[in-house]
């Protein structure tokens, strides 16, 4: 079975805060669901969710392709492994 909470809206706080990889917050979840509700990321185990691994940094890297000017070090060297100003201002930007 799949958790349905990812895939459920709430009410949308900013992202205000830089992720990383080996992060697990509420921040986290919020960009999983996000990912989750928009495709960019597939189903995760339970025990994944709100920890920033190897699948969300793809996700990320999927997105800010898609939606952030990234410098060569960023696209190819830094894959999605952060989240930072350029980053979270896109996210806030297309949130739904």
């Amino acid at each position: 079975a799949i958790n349905p909470e990812p895939y459920l809206v709430e009410k949308f706080t900013p992202f205000t805060r830089g992720m990383a990889i080996g992060d697990y917050s509420d921040d986290v979840k919020t960009l999983q669901a996000y990912f989750l509700r928009t495709g960019l990321m597939q189903p995760i185990p339970q025990d994944e969710f709100g920890y920033y691994g190897n699948k969300t940094a793809k996700a990320v890297l999927t997105f800010q392709i898609k939606y952030v000017q990234l410098s060569w070090y960023e696209r190819y060297i830094m894959r999605g492994v952060r989240v930072g100003p350029k980053t979270l201002a896109k996210l806030n930007e297309t949130y739904s």
